[in-house]
C-alpha cells in the first residue's frame, strides 16, 4: 500500500522550492509567457505567505497549492511530478476544509482542464484577455451539502426544466404543483442532498424503501450526478431506483456506476411510460 502524500503548511523556507516548481513549469510550457524571473517568483510566494494558505507536498517540495481564503480561490497549483497524484492530494486537502472553491485556468492548458473536470469543477466563465494575456476559464467546485428548506423550489425547478426540455417526457403536473410537492412532501419525508448554492444538482433518498427517489442536474455532463450518487452510496449498503426506458443516457450512467437491471414494466407509473428498475449493492 502506498502512503498518502504528506501535506503541510508552507513556511518562508519553502518559498525558493515553490518558485522553482512554478519556474520549471513555465519554462517547460511552450505557450506560457515567462513574465517573471525565478527570483521574482520567490519574492511573490514569500510575500503571499502571510495572506494566503499555502500548502506543500514532498520532501524536497514537489508541488504546492496557494489558496485565498477570503474569496475561496485556488490561486496556484503546481507540481514537478505530474501523474503521481500530488496535485489531487493538494486539492483534496483544501476541499476537505471548504464547501466551495473557484479558480482560473489558462484556456490552452487542456491537461489542467481534464484534471479539474475529474475533480468536479464546472466551467462558469471565460475571460478572453486573462492576467497573462492568454484566455482564461473560471471554474467552480461545490461540495455536497444537506439541503435546506429554501432549496425545495430550486430543486423542483431543476426537475421542471428537465421535463420541459425532454421531448418524450409528458408534463403530468404543472410547474407550481411540482414546487408544492417538493416543499410539502419531498423535503418533509426524504433525505435530500444538493450541490451548489444556488442548487445545481440534487438527489433525494427514501431510506425506508431503499430507493433513490430522484437525481437531477442542471448541468448534465459535468459530473455532478456522479458525485451525488457516490454520496448516496456512502449512506447505504444498497439502493434501488427507477428510470424510464426512453432515458438511454441515464441507463448508461447507472450501468457504469455499478447498478444492474432488476425488472421492467410497460408503464406502471403516472406518466404511462415503460421503465426499468435498477439495483446496486455495496461490495
Amino acid at each position: 500500500m502506498t502512503d498518502a502524500p504528506l501535506i503541510r503548511r508552507a513556511t518562508p523556507d519553502d518559498a525558493a522550492a515553490c518558485a522553482a516548481v512554478v519556474h520549471g513549469w513555465v519554462t517547460g510550457t511552450s505557450w506560457m509567457p515567462a513574465r517573471f524571473s525565478l527570483g521574482e517568483l520567490e519574492g511573490m510566494i514569500r510575500n503571499g505567505l502571510p495572506i494566503r494558505e499555502i500548502y506543500v507536498v514532498g520532501d524536497p517540495v514537489a508541488g504546492y497549492l496557494s489558496f485565498n481564503p477570503e474569496n475561496k480561490q485556488v490561486v496556484g497549483l503546481y507540481t514537478n511530478a505530474p501523474g503521481r497524484g500530488l496535485g489531487k492530494a493538494l486539492m483534496d486537502h483544501v476541499k476537505a476544509q471548504n464547501d466551495y472553491l473557484q479558480l482560473w485556468t489558462h484556456e490552452p492548458n487542456t491537461a489542467a482542464h481534464r484534471f479539474y473536470d475529474r475533480e468536479g469543477f464546472c466551467r462558469v466563465e471565460r475571460n478572453p484577455e486573462g492576467g497573462d494575456g492568454l484566455p482564461e476559464l473560471r471554474m467552480e467546485w461545490h461540495g455536497v451539502r444537506a439541503a435546506r428548506p429554501d432549496d425545495a423550489e430550486p430543486c423542483a425547478d431543476i426537475l421542471n426544466a428537465w421535463i420541459d426540455r425532454t421531448a418524450w417526457m409528458p408534463r403530468v403536473h404543472p410547474d407550481h404543483d411540482v414546487r408544492r410537492h417538493y416543499r410539502e412532501f419531498v423535503f418533509e419525508n426524504r433525505e435530500v442532498w444538493v450541490i451548489g448554492d444556488p442548487v445545481q444538482a440534487f438527489v433525494s433518498l427514501d431510506h425506508e424503501d431503499g430507493f433513490i427517489a430522484s437525481l437531477y442536474s442542471a448541468r448534465p455532463g459535468q459530473g455532478l450526478g456522479k458525485r451525488l450518487l457516490d454520496h448516496a452510496k456512502m449512506r447505504g449498503n444498497g439502493w434501488k431506483l427507477w428510470t424510464f426506458q426512453a432515458n438511454e443516457g441515464a441507463q448508461r450512467f447507472y450501468l457504469r456506476e455499478g447498478f444492474a437491471e432488476a425488472a421492467r414494466t410497460d408503464g406502471e407509473n403516472e406518466e404511462n411510460l415503460p421503465d426499468i428498475l435498477y439495483e446496486w449493492r455495496a461490495a
